[in-house]
């Protein structure tokens, strides 16, 4: 494939594309074919003579740029290694590295194509720590596996991000090497399996960090094909990198890449239309992040772990999905969910992704009184917590010092009830703030449901709501006119309407004359303001 894409590009660069197939049935596709080519034979494909001289001219510039690499980077590069643009483009930037400049240590771990030791660069500027992945001695032979392995260097030296790992340059050597930025933590997966030292707070930050380099990587035209949990990398303790393009793809106008090899695919991470249809795109991406944000929460476990390849394809067929993790936040589990939709179309771009997760981070409270219970969460007075679920009263918390995860009555969570990110929020006895009530539908004042900011109580249950409100709901008067049935309005009209609150009545506003009726039933209106005063024990 490679050697074809060289082909391709010497006949585009003389203006002989045409003949591509006819030398490509001939199979003359590398530069030493032209050594035993006759004019003769050029002319039987149908060359003129002067583009037999264009032809024959540029093969010699080829052979005199490739023989020049030979002798600056060893004579042992590969047949292949400078017949892609890739490798090309890397040299424009000055990006090959000569191999005496490199140390190589320890290893690291695999990547898609090769083995990743760390070592240490003598670069112009000085020595620097990186990251040097070597194609797999075994695969050199294939050159299916070199032409992927340039494709990858390809991409990376168009990627420019913070939470995308950077390329230094490359090594034309045997074997073929890639110097990248070395992200010090390693493996993300390999840390969560050994160590269960990070919060879910700091969980729910990668997630964002992930969201937004993979936002920057649809951005440029670009599909992964491998996002997983390995190849997640610790550059400290509050950052990481997305690494390992070697399947990265650039997507065509529609946005999409389509595979019509017969290549290996990281099955229990890809979405259904890759497994069925070898479609992959931006999409596709979300599902894997959605498995990747998975696999973070169950602290590096294995996706689908020991169920057969077609019986998973058979489970995501079926609607089936993965469990939802322990430690998993209420709030990051559904927009977990929503990537792993059937219907591409439906499941949330990155760019919203990371926008969405960004104002979802678990929020904290302040501890008011210690738990020594066996079956609780021991914690002490002071102490602040995480909380990832509640249900009936009780909360599933962190502790953000000892990172323990247990049950802690809400009725011991003290008045601090903000986002770890510092915003405002309702958890314990917090005050409401306007991100948490809803703005109100035009013309209609169906109540859902709402707190009364201070901590624990709340009424206004949708299903204590008298159905003829619910059946019945007040439309807009645009929407009157033009014949939308009530029913087309109701989930917007059950929403939370609340403009201030009281211990025992909420306000609402105004509609019009037409809601005199119900207003007489469940509630009053106060002329001097125009606003509606719903009783609490009219309606819940």
């Amino acid at each position: 494939m490679a050697d074809s894409i060289w082909l391709r590009d010497l006949l585009v660069s003389v203006r002989l594309e045409n003949y591509f197939l006819k030398f490509k049935d001939a199979d003359i596709t590398l530069p030493e074919h032209f050594d035993h080519v006759t004019p003769s034979f050029l002319s039987s494909l149908g060359l003129s003579e002067p583009a037999q001289r264009r032809l024959l001219a540029a093969v010699k510039k080829e052979k005199k740029r490739n023989k020049k690499h030979l002798k600056q980077y060893g004579k042992n590069l590969p047949t292949l290694a400078y017949r892609t643009n890739s490798v090309k483009t890397i040299d424009q930037r000055g990006a090959l590295i000569n191999p005496s400049s490199l140390a190589e240590g320890k290893k690291l771990g695999n990547g898609t194509f090769g083995i990743v030791v760390e070592g240490v660069w003598t670069s112009p500027a000085g020595k620097i720590d990186v990251a040097i992945k070597t194609l797999k001695l075994g695969d050199e032979a294939d050159k299916n596996a070199i032409y992927d392995f340039f494709e990858e260097i390809s991409v990376m030296a168009e990627l420019d991000h913070r939470y995308l790992l950077p390329l230094f340059g490359i090594v034309l050597s045997q074997p073929l090497k890639m110097v990248m930025k070395l992200a010090p933590g390693g493996s993300l997966q390999t840390r969560l399996r050994k160590q269960r030292d990070f919060s879910v707070l700091r969980l729910c930050e990668f997630s964002v960090q992930i969201a937004k380099g993979m936002e920057y990587l649809a951005s440029k035209k670009f599909v992964h094909r491998d996002l997983a949990l390995r190849n997640i990398l610790i550059y400290n303790e509050n950052e990481v990198k997305v690494g390992d393009f070697g399947l990265m793809r650039r997507v065509n106008e529609n946005g999409e890449y389509h595979m019509s090899e017969d290549r290996k695919i990281p099955i229990a991470w890809s979405s259904l239309e890759s497994l069925t249809k070898r479609i992959f795109s931006e999409k596709s991406d979300v599902w894997s992040f959605g498995v990747t944000v998975w696999e973070m929460f169950n602290y590096g476990l294995s996706p689908w772990s020991g169920i057969p390849a077609i019986e998973i394809v058979r489970k995501l067929k079926a609607g089936e999905r993965l469990v939802e993790p322990g430690k998993i936040t209420s709030d990051f589990w559904i927009v977990a969910q929503k990537c792993w939709l059937a219907d591409v179309k439906l499941r949330p771009s990155f760019g919203h992704l990371q926008k969405v997760l960004s104002e979802l981070m678990p929020k904290e409270a302040q501890v008011n009184a210690a738990c020594t219970d066996s079956n609780r969460l021991k914690v002490n007075a002071g102490d602040t917590v995480y909380i990832i679920k509640t249900r009936e009263g009780v909360a599933l918390a962190q502790s953000s010092s000892s990172l323990a995860v247990g049950p802690i009555s809400m009725s011991l969570l003290g008045p601090v009830g903000k986002h770890a990110t510092g915003k405002t929020g309702t958890i314990g006895r917090a005050k409401v703030s306007k991100s948490d009530i809803s703005a109100p539908v035009a013309e209609s004042f169906i109540h859902a449901a709402h707190g009364d900011g201070k901590g624990g109580t709340s009424w206004g249950k949708a299903n204590l709501i008298d159905p003829s409100i619910l059946e019945n709901p007040i439309l807009p008067a645009k929407a009157e006119e033009r014949g939308t049935p009530p029913a087309c309005e109701r989930d917007r009209s059950s929403r939370l309407i609340i403009r201030r609150t009281r211990s025992s009545s909420c306000y609402c506003r105004s509609t019009t004359e037409k809601d005199s009726e119900i207003v007489s039933r469940y509630a009053s209106r106060n002329r001097k303001t125009n606003q509606i005063i719903f009783n609490q024990s009219s309606w819940s």
